[in-house]
């Protein structure tokens, strides 16, 4: 007897979808209003953690825009369609001979792998950029698209630098209570571009 392999149809597949990397986003930025909200000068760990979620907030919507799909057939094992029989309350029984693949989709960022923010601002689509540029000077917080530049060469490195404050007995002040203050207001700015650039262009 031949082996037979069952394949899904593409209804039935899998997905992850750039609306789930912005709900991550999102989670991120809450985070990141909680904490500067409790935080104080006494207690600047908070102010620390607000710039690293907010800065990793930041990074997810960027790369949101920036992901690729990529499918990935996925072998179901006999322990796989165990925990289904148990999830499902059935008795399904296994065929050795019949291999059972599904096709989960995932979302991979093509260009080299970084968390520098300004950086990965300049590779977004040219249409994306100008909408965020005149929506972030229309809300007030900044003049010119240059200063809106020289903001985010400014944080790029937060995520990183602010984990491991406490290395350099780096202790935050009134002008990283500001900044965290500043990264927030520009991701409420332009996280419902975002959102909808990527369902205008979705792939």
């Amino acid at each position: 007897m031949s082996d037979y392999k069952f394949l899904p149809q593409f209804e039935s597949t899998s997905f992850q979808t750039k609306e789930d990397v912005c709900r991550n986003a999102d989670v991120f930025l809450q985070c990141a209003k909680f904490s500067l909200n409790h935080s104080c000068l006494s207690n600047s760990e908070f102010i620390n953690a607000s710039l690293v979620n907010s800065c990793l907030s930041l990074e997810l919507y960027l790369k949101s825009v920036l992901l690729e799909r990529e499918f990935h057939p996925y072998t179901l094992s006999s322990d796989d369609i165990d925990e289904m029989n148990r999830c499902a309350d059935v008795e399904r029984k296994i065929d050795p001979k019949i291999q059972i693949i599904m096709h989960h989709s995932k979302l991979v960022f093509k260009s080299k792998g970084t968390h520098h923010l300004f950086e990965l601002f300049k590779i977004l689509p040219v249409l994306c950029r100008n909408s965020i540029y005149k929506a972030v000077i229309n809300k007030g917080d900044f003049i010119c698209d240059n200063e809106i530049d020289l903001f985010f060469e400014g944080i790029s490195k937060h995520f990183v630098n602010m984990r491991y404050a406490h290395e350099q007995f780096f202790v935050s002040d009134i002008g990283d209570y500001n900044t965290a203050k500043k990264v927030i207001n520009l991701i409420d700015s332009i996280a419902p571009i975002i959102v909808q650039f990527n369902k205008v262009n979705n792939v």
